[in-house]
């Protein structure tokens, strides 16, 4: 890819990023207002809760043992996926 490519690439990346992080800080507003004001209710029992915890724990792992092995590939590469990692 030319470095150009590469740069779009890196934008592209950094707009999913921050919005990712909106969603995410919303997201987390209403459940702590809920949680606040005692209106809190899962739906999904405690011990499901916790596998699916472990579950995505393990994939996001794989997940981030993928991306760190294709960092060392290009320099730019490497800029780009490094944020993605901290994510």
């Amino acid at each position: 890819m030319r470095r150009h490519q590469w740069a779009l690439v890196a934008r592209k990346l950094d707009k999913c990023r921050e919005q990712y992080t909106n969603d995410k800080l919303n997201t987390m507003s209403g459940k702590f207002s809920e949680v606040a004001t005692n209106q809190f209710q899962s739906q999904v029992p405690e011990d499901q809760a916790a596998q699916v915890l472990e579950q995505e724990a393990r994939r996001n792992a794989v997940i981030e043992a993928v991306i760190n092995s294709m960092r060392g590939d290009h320099e730019m590469l490497d800029q780009i996926l490094r944020p993605l990692c901290e994510w």
